[in-house]
């Protein structure tokens, strides 16, 4: 896997799954919608197996972290979007806490990696947006 880059369409899938702090004001509506949020859970579930070549029962894990984390997300979210945000945070960073100890130590150095190339992309995003107002 080492030297292999991610396609663009897994990053943006990531990104859109990882970097929910940029979109916490939308978020609330969106996961309103809950058979799309399931079809993207499914999906970025999906695309994290393949990256990270999880064992089946590294993916069952992943799995329930993601479905739990989603029942949390929209209990966080009825709240004011002031109260919602350090909880939100605090949340994402168990959610990879989490699956960072299911992983092998050649998976946490991938998903280490990946995580740090999806948040660059997310700041560059907000820079940019930024920068057009």
């Amino acid at each position: 896997m080492a030297g292999k880059r991610p396609s663009a369409k897994a990053i943006g899938l990531l990104v859109a799954v990882f970097v929910l702090g940029g979109v916490v004001g939308s978020l609330g509506t969106y996961l309103g919608t809950h058979d799309h949020e399931i079809h993207r859970r499914q999906g970025f579930v999906e695309t994290l197996d393949r990256q990270l070549q999880l064992t089946p029962a590294q993916l069952k894990q992943v799995k329930a972290i993601f479905a739990e984390g989603h029942q949390r997300w929209k209990a966080i979210y009825d709240k004011s979007q002031e109260q919602a945000r350090p909880q939100y945070d605090a949340l994402h960073a168990e959610m990879r806490s989490r699956i960072l100890a299911i992983l092998t130590p050649a998976q946490q150095a991938e998903f280490k990696s990946f995580l740090q190339h999806l948040e660059a992309e997310h700041k560059a995003r907000e820079k940019k947006h930024k920068g057009s107002h």
